[in-house]
């Protein structure tokens, strides 16, 4: 979903620096496809410098893909995908990036 521009809202559980991803879901869009997911997991550290907040880092699984087109339709035949996530150089955004797994055959 290389060069998707993302719309979503995450829910997060702080315990100190950690935090839990409780709820999440969205929407990547790009011209000529789309791609929306619900359930994703994860988990965050604040990484502190003299007391301040200097940075992030997250990372966990995607859960379902509920819907995707153009480009990206081939993605809802992958089983799961885990993402890891950290701050870009500009203030205020962030980059992903998910790997996805292929869906095994049964039988």
């Amino acid at each position: 979903m290389s060069g998707g521009i993302v719309t979503g809202t995450n829910l997060w559980e702080y315990d100190g620096l950690k935090a839990v991803l409780i709820a999440g879901g969205g929407v990547t869009r790009k011209p000529g496809s789309v791609a929306v997911w619900s359930g994703v997991t994860g988990s965050l550290l604040l990484n502190v410098t003299d007391g301040k907040v200097t940075g992030w880092t997250a990372s966990g699984t995607s859960g379902k893909l509920v819907l995707a087109t153009g480009d990206w339709a081939p993605l809802l035949a992958r089983q799961s995908s885990t993402w890891t996530a950290k701050p870009a150089a500009t203030p205020g955004q962030f980059l992903v990036e998910e790997k996805f797994a292929t869906k095994s055959a049964t039988r």
